[in-house]
């Protein structure tokens, strides 16, 4: 596989209109990626905040169960300890048992096209941590689209099978260690719940400017998604028209971009993956955001 809303009030239009408009115009808006970005302040513009909130459903099952799980009867995933260092970058600790008296060879199985892997069927991506040589890939399991481990028998170590019996070689759980630090960048995710926030609109129209913030509502912590904001930009774009001035669109910041989808309504995303990211606070972690400034002119 090759890695590869906006608030519709013109100047003279009342404020209570232009935040209704503002949700409606936001309510086809996509997913950011996360990584956490300062906020841009423009001098001249007020204090004052419009935000809408898109929502599309769920994301990833609580602990990341659905891209990791037991690929062999007799056998559960207890535990999963994830480790995200940054957005191309995690390790899980996978811990599996078994419920049978008898001993049984575990396997265990990682959808990649799931969460939090992003569809990454580059092979060598997937490097076992510390694991002494007792755990391995095999290399027939891509073609039905998951990744399979399991343990190799050792004269130093009876890892391969699990058992629950106390009278022979075999533990009766095993734990393992598996990282991908060359994540592909996050896409994306419309089911997800997102927010974006934007500054006041400007009454000057050779200073017609937006700061904007978009932010992840959805639980994704630790993970990154990815995001997209289809901004209507007609109020930008009518006051420059108005005074008779150009109408190109630009991104202020680097590492985004604006692309026209149609009329006045542009989709901005980030181009770099530390822009292609956005992630929920979780624990002591604060919320990843990304925000840029939109501009008209």
């Amino acid at each position: 596989m090759t890695r590869t809303g906006a608030d519709p009030e013109a100047g003279r239009r009342p404020r209570r209109r232009r935040v209704v408009a503002l949700a409606a115009a936001l309510a086809g808006l996509g997913t950011l990626p996360g990584v956490a970005a300062g906020t841009t302040a423009a001098a001249w513009s007020d204090a004052a905040v419009t935000s809408a909130v898109v929502t599309a459903g769920s994301w990833l099952p609580a602990g990341g169960g659905a891209a990791v799980f037991s690929a062999q009867p007799a056998t559960v995933v207890t535990g999963l300890s994830w480790s995200v260092a940054g957005v191309a970058q995690l390790c899980v600790a996978v811990t599996v048992t078994t419920t049978s008296a008898d001993p049984v060879e575990w396997r265990v199985g990682v959808a990649y096209a799931a969460a939090p892997f992003r569809g990454d069927t580059v092979m060598a991506d997937y490097v076992l941590e510390s694991d002494g040589g007792w755990v391995e890939r095999l290399d027939d399991t891509p073609s039905v689209g998951q990744i399979t481990f399991h343990g190799v028998q050792q004269p130093s170590s009876s890892r391969r099978m699990i058992s629950l019996r106390t009278d022979d070689e075999f533990p009766s759980s095993v734990t393992f260690t598996l990282c991908n630090r060359n994540l592909p960048m996050p896409v994306y995710d419309a089911t997800l719940t997102y927010q974006v926030s934007l500054s006041a609109m400007p009454t000057n129209p050779r200073k017609a400017c937006r700061d904007a913030t978009v932010a992840v509502v959805s639980a994704t912590h630790p993970f990154y998604v990815g995001w997209q904001a289809d901004l209507d930009l007609t109020p930008l774009l009518d006051l420059r028209r108005q005074a008779g001035l150009s109408t190109n669109v630009s991104i202020r910041n680097g590492g985004f971009q604006a692309v026209r989808l149609h009329d006045d309504v542009y989709r901005v995303t980030g181009t770099t993956t530390s822009t292609s990211a956005v992630r929920s606070a979780g624990g002591s972690d604060p919320a990843v955001t990304q925000a840029f400034t939109v501009c008209a002119g």
